[in-house]
């Protein structure tokens, strides 16, 4: 006879992948053990208190906060089975959720949580974009740094030897910096 499904445990599943987290991710934004996440998704209920930081972490995935609201309060919650890959309901609407997320923006005094979520995404999001915005520029300074010694003569696996990188990362700098020389010089002509 096949084990039945817990609600919890699935829905942990679903947030978890939703937030595109490893078991060892996930764990570590609740404050426990990756081996505390696997019981979990395989039946084992949480205490209240991770219940609780699971329905918060859970704000967006309002089937999800449910489940754990639910189990909290000594119900249980069936989590419904109509879902795309992506973890959309199929019945999803896009306007919806953006009139909706606009309206948890609007007034924070009505959904104070919904809110803070929110703002924690937002944040994240900053952070990421600004982290990937500074490996960007670190890049770019690099590559400027190895076209600088390429002007003064060095040759690439002088300057791959002498920074410690790849020599085919040289090699490719040095071939850009050759094909932009030759474009602009083209573009002189005209």
């Amino acid at each position: 006879m096949p084990k039945a499904i817990n609600p919890v445990g699935a829905a942990i599943r679903r947030l978890r992948d939703a937030l595109g987290d490893t078991q060892a991710k996930f764990a570590k934004r609740l404050g426990t053990t990756p081996r505390t996440i696997i019981r979990w998704e395989q039946g084992e209920t949480p205490r209240d208190n991770a219940l609780v930081s699971l329905e918060q972490l859970a704000g967006p995935w309002a089937d999800c906060a449910t489940v754990f609201r639910l189990a909290r309060e000594g119900q249980s919650a069936e989590l419904g089975p109509s879902v795309r890959p992506d973890n959309t309901p199929r019945d999803f609407d896009e306007s919806k959720a953006i009139h909706a997320f606009l309206d948890v923006w609007r007034n924070p005094t009505i959904y104070p949580r919904e809110h803070k979520a929110v703002q924690r995404a937002i944040a994240k999001s900053r952070s990421e974009l600004e982290k990937d915005l500074e490996q960007a520029q670190a890049a770019r300074d690099a590559q400027q740094f190895v076209i600088r010694l390429l002007d003064r003569g060095q040759t690439a696996q002088e300057i791959a030897n002498r920074l410690e990188i790849p020599l085919k990362h040289v090699k490719t700098i040095e071939m850009a910096h050759r094909i932009h020389q030759l474009l602009h010089s083209e573009d002189d002509q005209e």
